[in-house]
């Protein structure tokens, strides 16, 4: 859970080999929501939210970047290359 100004955020990601569209968020959600009401798990008031990690997916081993092969990635640096930190690429096989 992460706090947001003075709201709390529950983000959960979810994803499968042929992508998420809004019916498996929604679908996702309504069955969240029904575990964490029944258990009553969290204490504070908070909004929950659902979707793909989509472009900002963190890719650190090399069969992450082999599943996103010729799907677009963001790139950010620790050091910037010709003054630019942030790129966004399409992914290739070399």
């Amino acid at each position: 859970m992460q706090k947001n100004g003075k709201d709390y955020f529950l983000r959960v990601y979810i994803d499968k080999e042929e992508g998420i569209d809004l019916n498996d968020c929604e679908k996702v959600s309504n069955e969240i929501n029904e575990i964490l009401d029944t258990a009553d798990y969290i204490d504070k008031q908070y909004f929950l939210e659902v979707s793909s990690p989509g472009i900002e997916r963190i890719l650190r081993k090399e069969e992450h970047l082999e599943q996103n092969i010729l799907k677009e990635v963001e790139i950010k640096l620790f050091r910037p290359i010709e003054k630019q930190k942030q790129f966004i690429r399409n992914t290739y096989k070399i």
